[in-house]
Protein backbone atom coordinates (compact mmCIF):
# COMPACT_ATOMS: atom_id res chain seq x y z
CA UNK A 1 0.00 0.00 0.00
CA UNK A 2 1.44 3.60 -0.59
CA UNK A 3 1.44 6.07 2.40
CA UNK A 4 -1.95 6.67 4.05
CA UNK A 5 -3.27 10.14 3.67
CA UNK A 6 -4.20 11.47 7.15
CA UNK A 7 -6.63 14.30 6.65
CA UNK A 8 -10.22 12.97 5.65
CA UNK A 9 -9.82 15.13 2.51
CA UNK A 10 -7.26 14.21 -0.29
CA UNK A 11 -7.68 17.52 -2.74
CA UNK A 12 -9.98 20.41 -2.65
CA UNK A 13 -10.21 22.47 -5.75
CA UNK A 14 -11.49 25.75 -4.90
CA UNK A 15 -13.61 28.33 -7.24
CA UNK A 16 -11.50 27.07 -10.89
CA UNK A 17 -12.33 28.19 -14.28
CA UNK A 18 -11.08 27.12 -17.51
CA UNK A 19 -11.60 27.78 -20.97
CA UNK A 20 -9.59 28.34 -24.45
CA UNK A 21 -10.15 31.92 -25.38
CA UNK A 22 -13.83 33.52 -25.23
CA UNK A 23 -14.83 30.31 -24.76
CA UNK A 24 -15.10 28.63 -21.46
CA UNK A 25 -15.50 24.85 -20.12
CA UNK A 26 -16.64 25.34 -16.58
CA UNK A 27 -16.25 28.50 -14.64
CA UNK A 28 -15.90 29.30 -10.66
CA UNK A 29 -16.48 25.45 -9.64
CA UNK A 30 -15.78 23.94 -6.24
CA UNK A 31 -15.59 20.45 -5.23
CA UNK A 32 -13.32 18.12 -3.25
CA UNK A 33 -12.09 14.37 -2.90
CA UNK A 34 -12.45 12.43 0.00
CA UNK A 35 -9.81 10.28 0.82
CA UNK A 36 -10.20 6.99 -0.48
CA UNK A 37 -12.81 7.84 -2.79
CA UNK A 38 -13.62 6.18 -6.04
CA UNK A 39 -14.87 9.16 -7.96
CA UNK A 40 -15.75 9.44 -11.73
CA UNK A 41 -15.99 13.01 -14.11
CA UNK A 42 -18.56 12.75 -16.44
CA UNK A 43 -19.21 14.96 -18.78
CA UNK A 44 -20.14 15.25 -22.83
CA UNK A 45 -16.99 15.38 -25.34
CA UNK A 46 -15.30 18.63 -24.92
CA UNK A 47 -16.78 19.64 -21.94
CA UNK A 48 -13.22 19.80 -20.17
CA UNK A 49 -12.79 16.79 -18.15
CA UNK A 50 -9.18 15.79 -19.53
CA UNK A 51 -8.47 20.11 -18.96
CA UNK A 52 -9.29 19.40 -15.35
CA UNK A 53 -7.56 16.85 -14.59
CA UNK A 54 -4.18 18.49 -15.93
CA UNK A 55 -5.13 21.17 -13.95
CA UNK A 56 -5.26 18.91 -11.24
CA UNK A 57 -2.06 17.36 -12.14
CA UNK A 58 -0.37 20.81 -12.63
CA UNK A 59 -1.79 22.17 -8.97
CA UNK A 60 -2.72 24.90 -10.55
CA UNK A 61 -3.81 28.00 -8.24
CA UNK A 62 -7.52 27.30 -6.54
CA UNK A 63 -6.26 23.71 -5.67
CA UNK A 64 -4.95 22.50 -3.06
CA UNK A 65 -3.69 18.53 -2.02
CA UNK A 66 -3.52 17.33 1.99
CA UNK A 67 0.02 16.92 3.50
CA UNK A 68 1.19 13.31 2.23
CA UNK A 69 -0.89 13.15 -0.97
CA UNK A 70 1.33 11.83 -4.24
CA UNK A 71 -0.67 12.35 -7.57
CA UNK A 72 -0.29 9.60 -10.33
CA UNK A 73 -1.58 10.59 -13.50
CA UNK A 74 -2.42 7.97 -16.47
CA UNK A 75 -2.63 10.40 -19.79
CA UNK A 76 -3.64 9.18 -22.82
CA UNK A 77 -0.39 10.12 -24.70
CA UNK A 78 1.20 7.29 -22.30
CA UNK A 79 4.09 10.16 -21.22
CA UNK A 80 5.12 7.98 -18.29
CA UNK A 81 6.41 5.37 -20.17
CA UNK A 82 10.24 5.34 -21.60
CA UNK A 83 10.14 3.86 -24.81
CA UNK A 84 13.91 2.70 -25.09
CA UNK A 85 12.93 0.34 -21.48
CA UNK A 86 10.87 -2.76 -21.10
CA UNK A 87 7.65 -3.51 -19.84
CA UNK A 88 9.56 -4.76 -16.58
CA UNK A 89 11.85 -1.89 -16.46
CA UNK A 90 9.24 0.39 -16.95
CA UNK A 91 7.17 -0.60 -14.10
CA UNK A 92 10.04 -1.23 -11.23
CA UNK A 93 11.82 2.13 -12.02
CA UNK A 94 9.49 3.81 -9.47
CA UNK A 95 8.20 1.27 -7.92
CA UNK A 96 7.92 1.13 -4.19
CA UNK A 97 6.92 -2.95 -4.44
CA UNK A 98 9.30 -5.72 -4.51
CA UNK A 99 9.64 -7.00 -7.95
CA UNK A 100 7.53 -10.33 -7.21
CA UNK A 101 5.16 -7.84 -6.36
CA UNK A 102 4.86 -5.77 -9.92
CA UNK A 103 5.07 -9.57 -11.54
CA UNK A 104 2.21 -10.06 -9.62
CA UNK A 105 0.20 -6.84 -11.20
CA UNK A 106 1.25 -7.17 -14.46
CA UNK A 107 -0.21 -10.68 -14.37
CA UNK A 108 -3.33 -9.55 -12.99
CA UNK A 109 -2.86 -6.97 -15.78
CA UNK A 110 -2.81 -10.34 -18.39
CA UNK A 111 0.66 -9.52 -19.69
CA UNK A 112 2.24 -12.32 -20.12
CA UNK A 113 5.93 -13.43 -18.60
CA UNK A 114 7.31 -13.56 -21.94
CA UNK A 115 5.65 -9.99 -22.95
CA UNK A 116 7.12 -8.03 -20.07
CA UNK A 117 10.95 -8.16 -21.60
CA UNK A 118 9.36 -6.34 -24.66
CA UNK A 119 10.78 -2.49 -24.97
CA UNK A 120 8.10 0.21 -24.80
CA UNK A 121 8.23 1.05 -28.11
CA UNK A 122 7.05 -1.91 -29.86
CA UNK A 123 4.34 -2.96 -27.47
CA UNK A 124 0.66 -2.29 -28.55
CA UNK A 125 -1.29 0.23 -27.39
CA UNK A 126 -3.09 -1.97 -24.92
CA UNK A 127 -0.26 -3.36 -23.43
CA UNK A 128 1.00 0.54 -23.24
CA UNK A 129 -2.30 1.24 -21.32
CA UNK A 130 -1.51 -2.08 -19.26
CA UNK A 131 2.21 -0.68 -18.37
CA UNK A 132 1.30 2.97 -17.65
CA UNK A 133 -1.34 1.71 -15.06
CA UNK A 134 0.75 -0.88 -13.56
CA UNK A 135 3.45 1.72 -13.19
CA UNK A 136 1.30 4.04 -11.42
CA UNK A 137 -0.22 1.43 -9.18
CA UNK A 138 2.97 -0.21 -7.70
CA UNK A 139 3.86 3.47 -7.55
CA UNK A 140 4.50 6.00 -4.49
CA UNK A 141 1.06 7.61 -5.75
CA UNK A 142 -1.93 7.63 -3.48
CA UNK A 143 -3.61 9.89 -5.52
CA UNK A 144 -4.62 8.63 -9.26
CA UNK A 145 -5.64 10.72 -11.88
CA UNK A 146 -6.89 8.08 -14.60
CA UNK A 147 -7.55 9.56 -18.01
CA UNK A 148 -9.53 7.01 -20.27
CA UNK A 149 -7.80 4.12 -18.60
CA UNK A 150 -9.93 1.43 -20.51
CA UNK A 151 -9.00 2.10 -24.20
CA UNK A 152 -7.60 -0.21 -26.15
CA UNK A 153 -8.08 -2.83 -23.64
CA UNK A 154 -10.46 -6.01 -24.09
CA UNK A 155 -12.90 -7.17 -22.05
CA UNK A 156 -10.63 -9.20 -20.30
CA UNK A 157 -8.05 -6.34 -19.41
CA UNK A 158 -10.96 -3.98 -18.80
CA UNK A 159 -12.20 -6.95 -15.77
CA UNK A 160 -8.87 -6.89 -14.53
CA UNK A 161 -7.99 -3.10 -14.09
CA UNK A 162 -11.64 -2.76 -12.70
CA UNK A 163 -10.43 -5.07 -9.86
CA UNK A 164 -7.20 -3.70 -8.97
CA UNK A 165 -8.45 0.01 -9.10
CA UNK A 166 -11.19 -1.20 -6.93
CA UNK A 167 -8.82 -2.53 -4.39
CA UNK A 168 -6.39 -0.04 -5.00
CA UNK A 169 -6.13 1.85 -1.32
CA UNK A 170 -5.74 5.15 -2.07
CA UNK A 171 -8.07 8.02 -3.70
CA UNK A 172 -8.96 7.72 -7.57
CA UNK A 173 -10.52 10.16 -10.17
CA UNK A 174 -11.22 8.79 -13.20
CA UNK A 175 -12.86 9.48 -16.73
CA UNK A 176 -14.18 6.55 -18.64
CA UNK A 177 -16.78 6.18 -21.36
CA UNK A 178 -17.37 2.84 -20.39
CA UNK A 179 -20.99 2.93 -17.96
CA UNK A 180 -20.39 -0.97 -17.07
CA UNK A 181 -16.27 0.74 -15.58
CA UNK A 182 -18.30 3.58 -14.20
CA UNK A 183 -20.76 1.79 -12.34
CA UNK A 184 -18.60 -1.11 -11.11
CA UNK A 185 -16.15 1.26 -9.89
CA UNK A 186 -17.35 5.04 -9.03
CA UNK A 187 -18.92 5.82 -5.56
CA UNK A 188 -19.42 9.12 -6.08
CA UNK A 189 -19.54 11.27 -9.36
CA UNK A 190 -18.20 15.04 -10.77
CA UNK A 191 -20.57 16.27 -13.42
CA UNK A 192 -19.48 18.77 -15.75
CA UNK A 193 -22.35 20.14 -17.20
CA UNK A 194 -23.80 23.41 -18.52
CA UNK A 195 -19.83 24.94 -17.87
CA UNK A 196 -20.17 24.22 -13.81
CA UNK A 197 -18.88 21.05 -12.21
CA UNK A 198 -21.67 19.46 -9.63
CA UNK A 199 -20.98 16.31 -7.21
CA UNK A 200 -23.20 13.15 -6.88
CA UNK A 201 -22.54 11.45 -3.64
CA UNK A 202 -23.39 8.17 -5.08
CA UNK A 203 -23.10 5.33 -7.43
CA UNK A 204 -23.57 5.65 -11.12
CA UNK A 205 -26.83 3.83 -10.63
CA UNK A 206 -28.41 6.19 -8.13
CA UNK A 207 -27.39 9.17 -10.21
CA UNK A 208 -29.38 7.56 -13.23
CA UNK A 209 -32.25 6.86 -11.43
CA UNK A 210 -32.14 10.28 -9.50
CA UNK A 211 -32.22 12.06 -13.27
CA UNK A 212 -35.29 9.74 -14.47
CA UNK A 213 -37.10 11.00 -11.07
CA UNK A 214 -36.07 14.66 -11.72
CA UNK A 215 -37.14 14.33 -15.47
CA UNK A 216 -40.71 12.93 -14.30
CA UNK A 217 -40.92 15.51 -11.75
CA UNK A 218 -40.26 18.41 -14.77
CA UNK A 219 -43.13 16.64 -16.87
CA UNK A 220 -45.51 16.89 -14.10
CA UNK A 221 -44.96 20.54 -13.43
CA UNK A 222 -44.91 20.97 -16.58
CA UNK A 223 -48.07 19.42 -17.20
CA UNK A 224 -49.85 21.34 -14.14
CA UNK A 225 -48.31 24.35 -15.64
CA UNK A 226 -50.59 23.96 -18.93
CA UNK A 227 -53.37 23.25 -16.82
CA UNK A 228 -53.07 26.51 -15.38
CA UNK A 229 -53.08 28.28 -18.71
CA UNK A 230 -55.85 26.13 -20.10
CA UNK A 231 -57.73 27.25 -17.07
CA UNK A 232 -56.66 30.81 -17.55
CA UNK A 233 -57.54 31.23 -21.52
CA UNK A 234 -61.06 29.66 -21.10
CA UNK A 235 -61.87 32.09 -18.26
CA UNK A 236 -60.87 35.26 -21.09
CA UNK A 237 -62.79 33.18 -23.13
CA UNK A 238 -65.87 32.85 -20.62
CA UNK A 239 -66.01 36.75 -19.98
CA UNK A 240 -65.77 38.22 -23.01
CA UNK A 241 -68.02 35.97 -24.84
CA UNK A 242 -71.65 37.03 -25.58
CA UNK A 243 -72.97 33.56 -26.68
CA UNK A 244 -75.17 30.77 -23.82
CA UNK A 245 -74.26 28.15 -25.18
CA UNK A 246 -70.80 29.02 -26.16
CA UNK A 247 -70.40 30.08 -22.18
CA UNK A 248 -72.24 26.95 -21.20
CA UNK A 249 -69.77 24.83 -23.13
CA UNK A 250 -66.60 27.00 -21.81
CA UNK A 251 -67.81 26.65 -18.30
CA UNK A 252 -68.12 23.06 -18.84
CA UNK A 253 -64.09 22.92 -19.94
CA UNK A 254 -62.85 25.05 -17.08
CA UNK A 255 -64.85 22.82 -14.58
CA UNK A 256 -63.12 19.48 -16.37
CA UNK A 257 -59.95 21.33 -16.60
CA UNK A 258 -60.12 22.00 -12.84
CA UNK A 259 -61.03 19.18 -11.78
CA UNK A 260 -58.24 17.12 -13.76
CA UNK A 261 -55.44 19.69 -11.91
CA UNK A 262 -56.72 18.82 -8.72
CA UNK A 263 -56.49 15.45 -8.58
CA UNK A 264 -52.59 16.31 -10.74
CA UNK A 265 -51.49 18.35 -8.06
CA UNK A 266 -53.05 15.89 -5.25
CA UNK A 267 -51.11 13.09 -7.13
CA UNK A 268 -48.02 15.15 -7.52
CA UNK A 269 -48.15 15.83 -3.39
CA UNK A 270 -48.83 12.37 -2.59
CA UNK A 271 -45.73 11.04 -4.05
CA UNK A 272 -43.16 13.69 -2.67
Amino acid sequence: SPEKIISKTALRVNSITAGFGERILFRESSFSLPTGSKTALLGDNGTGKTTLLGKIWAKEKGISVSNGVKIGYFSQDFEVLEYGKSILENVMKESIQPEWIVRTVLARLLLKEDHIYRKAAVISGGEKVKTSLAKLIVSEANLLLLDEPTNYLDIYSMEALQQLVKKFPGTVLFISHDRKFVKEIADRLLILEDKKISTFEGGYTGYVESKKSNASENEKKNEIMKLKMKMADLAAKISITGSKEEIEFLDKEYKNTAALLRELTLKYKSNE
